[in-house]
């Protein structure tokens, strides 16, 4: 099957992959919640190749659908999980108060 673009639907599309060399790419947002703990926001692997439209210059990949709903839900805050209709877990208080997430 022929890749094509999901902006233009061009077909000048070319497969190659995001990344240093010898490292991996990551999807990452910036931390969900204010203080010392919230050093670190969700963070996804990017694993999968990628892909790029020479006619409109759009860029793409894909992720692991259950990976990226589960590290939205742990490192998520209230406004994000909302936003992307993702059932928040429920807040653990003590783990609140030592880590700064859920």
């Amino acid at each position: 099957m022929e890749r094509r673009c999901p902006g233009c639907n061009s077909d000048r599309v070319a497969e190659g992959r995001l990344g240093d060399r010898e490292g991996s790419c990551h999807f990452e947002l910036p931390p969900q919640q204010p203080g010392f703990w919230a050093t670190f926001g969700p963070r996804i692997e990017l694993t999968n190749p990628v892909s790029v439209c020479i006619e409109c210059g759009m860029v793409w990949t894909q992720v692991d659908k259950a990976a990226a709903t589960e590290e939205f839900a742990r490192r998520g805050n209230d406004e994000l999980l909302a936003h992307l209709r993702i059932t928040a877990r429920p807040k653990r208080k003590w783990r609140w108060l030592l880590f700064g997430s859920r």
